[in-house]
């Protein structure tokens, strides 16, 4: 057996299933637009760079994406919103807020050593 011959196999499966996939993105575009083949040829090209991006790398970035948004979008906005609504909120509210801080306490906590929310300094008129 030649050094790298079961490496061009796998990579031939590789081949073979991502064409098996794309085949049947191809077919499903063509059912979902059945009033013309143009439109799905239209979305078909859009899907095609897809094809070049391995599975890990797409796994990758979906965690990453994910990562970024619990521990850093999500918990900046709920930090604003707390900000704002904390001394009107209903109790349903409430309780809403504290499921909240709940569920994303890392990212808060992560972001808390950014963040001022001491009183402004209040102005005595003499």
């Amino acid at each position: 057996m030649k050094a790298g011959a079961g490496r061009q196999r796998t990579e031939g499966k590789r081949q073979d299933s991502r064409s098996r996939v794309l085949k049947r993105y191809r077919k499903i575009l063509m059912l979902k637009n059945d009033v013309g083949g143009r439109q799905a040829v239209e979305c078909w090209q859009l899907l095609h760079p897809l094809r070049f991006l391995s599975m890990d790398i797409t796994v990758a970035l979906l965690y990453l994406v994910l990562a970024g948004a619990f521990l850093l979008v999500v918990p900046a906005a709920l930090y604003f919103y707390l900000n704002t609504r904390w001394y009107v909120a209903s109790s349903f509210e409430r309780a809403f807020m504290y499921f909240l801080v709940f569920m994303f306490f890392p990212g808060l906590l992560l972001l808390a050593p950014f963040l001022n929310f001491r009183p402004k300094r209040r102005e005595i008129a003499s």
